[in-house]
């Protein structure tokens, strides 16, 4: 018996994804769980890059932080409250990229909005049904993109950022549609969340350097 045993499982466990799911496990999910360090890696190369230029600087490492735990405890041991968790926080730091200044230089403020956020969001999914959840994120991804399109209507010309929002769009794609039988292959290892995982931390290290970069010219 392992240590999540006790904790609820969904209802489509054990075939919730394309990625097999190990019997009796720690790590329930491998491929899933070790990528998402991609997260990790990303939050410290912003740091290193951007730390002490811009306030938007912790929204990016603070929010991959919590993406990479939330994460890895979603695969490691996927329950429900684990995956409500990492659905949530995903859903919330989409959008707090788009917090006011003021916001972002009170650390102690935009410490209460993340976590109350992440724990909004998390209770909403747990009071949903679960066939829901991903239709949630979903509606939290597009209301995102359509923030981003008005904020940064200067730049639609720009390849960059096309390039970046294209990346993301194709990796929120594969996280949508994991099960599907055109890019579910049970023996590849690359699976469509796998893919979703590196797409979407590249995504944000990419979209943190652009936006940082062109808040600094301003």
């Amino acid at each position: 018996m392992t240590v999540w045993e006790s904790l609820d499982r969904p209802a489509c466990y054990p075939d919730c994804n394309c990625e097999f799911m190990l019997p009796d496990c720690f790590i329930c999910q491998p491929y899933s769980f070790w990528s998402s360090f991609a997260y990790l890696l990303c939050a410290f190369l912003i740091y290193r890059k951007y730390r002490g230029t811009l306030p938007e600087t912790k929204i990016w490492v603070f929010g991959l932080l919590i993406i990479t735990m939330t994460s890895l405890f979603a695969h490691a041991s996927f329950t429900v409250i684990s995956l409500a968790l990492d659905l949530g926080s995903i859903s919330t730091l989409m959008l707090l990229i788009h917090l006011p200044e003021q916001t972002l230089r009170s650390n102690f403020r935009f410490l209460g909005i993340t976590l109350g956020g992440v724990i909004f969001t998390t209770i909403l999914l747990l009071l949903l049904p679960q066939n829901l959840w991903v239709g949630v994120v979903f509606a939290f991804f597009l209301f995102s993109a359509g923030i981003l399109w008005r904020v940064h209507g200067p730049y639609h010309r720009d390849l960059e950022f096309w390039g970046i929002m294209t990346l993301y769009g194709i990796s929120f794609l594969l996280f949508h549609f994991d099960k599907h039988p055109a890019i579910c292959f049970k023996s590849f290892p690359v699976f469509g969340h796998t893919l979703w995982h590196l797409g979407s931390a590249l995504t944000a290290y990419l979209f943190a350097s652009w936006h940082l970069k062109k808040k600094a010219i301003s």
